[in-house]
């Protein structure tokens, strides 16, 4: 059985399709984690039972002249639940199937424009599960995914979804991730439901000296709108370095930059940051 919980705070670019135009300062998005799953076998079988919860909400956006705008009618509460079967076929491959369905509730019935943008999702996936030792491990999958909303006025979106990560090691001390993730998104602008966005995920890290390990990311995000809207493409690369103080703590350090085209944006953004990361 696992347990989780997180809590994440950004601020909405200014390319964003539900950023606000002309905005002084974009709103801040609070989100609120926390899942249980219970993963049992039996025999070759494997089986993986989880549920999800989050929670949404979002500060006020500052307009260019000084008017401070709610953004109250955005905030939101999920839960999901998911079930997965999977085959033991041999220690290294372990098909799977899927299935998931959870529900959004808006904490107002209807936002600003008066939508009812409350939703239902449902989903269906399959895909393989690999673990050819420390060389190669991960998995892979596609299926479908439907988002049905409360407005009848909101057209429901559909996309067929691809989904996956494994990590690969070409030496020791050296690691490569990818990452592969389908996603549905909704939308504030009156009359339009949502999009789906496609993003690929890759990150190199390597480790320089025994506490000393370097990393270089990159990815690309590409949302489809179904309303007719341009296509918007989001690139990403980034570097990154983390010094292990102590067995407890590590001091880390990344620089970012961020460049969005498409859907009439032509946006740039440098991010610098440090952080700790606490280990037990």
């Amino acid at each position: 059985a696992h347990i989780t919980g997180g809590y994440s705070f950004t601020r909405e670019n200014d390319y964003d399709p539900n950023a606000v135009g002309g905005a002084a300062t974009q709103s801040g998005v609070n989100e609120f984690t926390g899942g249980v799953s219970v993963e049992r076998d039996l025999g070759k079988v494997h089986g993986t039972v989880a549920l999800e919860l989050s929670r949404t909400t979002y500060t006020d956006a500052e307009l260019s002249d000084g008017t401070v705008l709610s953004m109250k009618d955005r905030n939101r509460t999920g839960i999901d639940g998911r079930l997965r079967l999977g085959y033991e076929l041999s220690p290294a491959l372990i098909p799977y199937v899927e299935v998931a369905t959870g529900h959004t509730f808006y904490d107002q019935k209807r936002d600003n424009s008066g939508y009812a943008r409350s939703s239902q999702n449902y989903a269906a996936r399959t895909g393989v599960e690999f673990d050819l030792g420390e060389k190669l491990r991960g998995e892979i999958g596609t299926g479908y995914e439907f988002v049905d909303y409360e407005d009848g006025r909101l057209k429901s979106v559909d996309a067929i979804t691809f989904n996956g990560n494994a990590t690969w090691s070409p030496r020791r001390g050296t690691d490569v991730d990818l990452g592969l993730r389908t996603t549905i998104q909704d939308s504030t602008t009156p009359g339009q439901s949502g999009w789906v966005e496609y993003q690929l995920t890759a990150a190199l890290a390597h480790e320089m000296r025994d506490n000393l390990v370097a990393r270089l990311t990159g990815g690309t995000t590409l949302r489809d709108f179904s309303s007719g809207q341009s296509n918007e493409t989001v690139w990403v690369a980034g570097a990154g370095i983390s010094w292990a103080i102590n067995r407890y703590l590590d001091l880390t350090g990344d620089v970012e930059y961020e460049r969005a085209s498409g859907g009439g944006a032509d946006d740039r953004i440098l991010r610098a940051g440090v952080g700790l990361t606490l280990k037990r």
